[in-house]
């Protein structure tokens, strides 16, 4: 790991304490010019900032607008910050009660990602037939 690296990581461990007002959608945003610029060590710190904010703040207006800005700054294949919003609303189903939620999840992929993240948690006891395959 070269000097950059290190440094990344030294200000990722000792950042472990999370800010009393949420930086969410700023966490967001510097991931997103971490992807753009190709800064990889970058995005993994907004990674690790917003997953770590994402537990304590789960419940604030800036989570909210941070679903969208997570579901309109990231592509479809890019998991990692998608992943932490689906994991903070599977772990607290209760935003599912919030219109601003409820709006969030109509107009993003994020409903598609909840039903899937939901339906890999479950076993699955017995095989469906390939409907579509007969087609």
């Amino acid at each position: 790991m070269n000097e950059r690296g290190r440094e990344i990581n030294r200000l990722a461990q000792s950042s472990e304490s999370v800010s009393a007002t949420p930086n969410l959608c700023l966490h967001a945003k510097v991931y997103t010019l971490g992807e753009k610029y190709g800064v990889d060590d970058l995005k993994e710190l907004a990674l690790h900032k917003f997953h770590a904010e994402a537990q304590h703040h789960w419940q604030s207006d800036d989570f909210l607008h941070a679903i969208r800005e997570v579901y309109t700054s990231t592509i479809d294949e890019d998991r990692a910050l998608r992943d932490v919003v689906v994991e903070a609303i599977d772990a607290h189903l209760e935003l599912l009660d919030q219109p601003k939620c409820q709006e969030s999840i109509k107009d993003l992929r994020l409903c598609f990602d909840l039903l899937m993240y939901s339906r890999r948690r479950r076993p699955v006891l017995r095989p469906v037939p390939d409907l579509l395959g007969k087609i």
